[in-house]
Formats: structure tokens, sequence, C-alpha cells
């Protein structure tokens, strides 16, 4: 498993990921073109584990994502025990989009597939 990295402005590569933030300052983004080693069907994982949920059971999640690059895998949400309960996969431009999905888990994680190339950043922000 690859790792998502915190980042402010745009992203390392041109072409592939947002130029800022949704909202605030930072997001978390998935960097394709430093991970040496990853191929097509690597995953990056950005989990919570729901300490800030009352009482401990996340309900739903919502968020703002952006995939964009030639090469955009699919970006995934998925529950404590591995139940997927949202996925997207390919380009969707250059925009930041809202996404909300039921989650009913005491945790879940954000995972990122690569794609198979350095344009192939996903970014998920104000989740």
């Amino acid at each position: 498993l690859f790792s998502w990295d915190r980042n402010t402005g745009a992203t390392l590569s041109s072409g592939t990921g947002p130029n800022a933030a949704y909202d605030g300052q930072y997001y978390y983004y998935t960097e394709t073109s430093t991970n040496k080693g990853a191929v097509t069907g690597d995953v990056y994982s950005l989990s919570y584990d729901g300490s800030g949920c009352d009482p401990g059971i996340v309900g739903e999640v919502s968020f703002h994502y952006n995939m964009y690059g030639t090469a955009v895998g699919s970006l995934r949400l998925v529950t404590d025990d591995g139940v997927q309960v949202w996925n997207l996969t390919g380009s969707q431009g250059t925009a930041w989009q809202a996404a909300s999905a039921r989650v009913s888990s005491t945790r879940f994680a954000f995972e990122g597939v690569h794609g198979g190339d350095y344009t192939g950043d996903i970014a998920v922000d104000s989740v």
C-alpha cells in the first residue's frame, strides 16, 4: 500500500490533480509520479478511525474529490471490513466534485487505485 500526501497548491506534475484545495489550504492526494515501482492497480490507502464520531459509528461520509489526468485509476470508499460503498473510475475533469456515501461502520478508508502513469493523481478534501 502507498500513502496519501498532504498538499497545498498544485500537484507536482502538470496535467494532473487539482491546482488548489477545495476548502481551506490543504488536501490529500495520491502522488503517482514519485512512487517509483508503483504499477497499475497498486492501492493508496487513507484511513479514518472514527474517533471524532459519537458514538463511534460513522453513518455517512461527505467529501469532495478531484480525479484529473489521462491515467487516473479509481477512487473507492471502503468500510473497516472492506465493503466498498462508493467507487469512481477515470478522469473526471479539473473541477472538484462533491460526493457522499452511507458507511455505517466504526472506521473507513479512501483507496486510490494507481492508473499506470504519473498523470493519475487523485485528491480528496473537505471530508
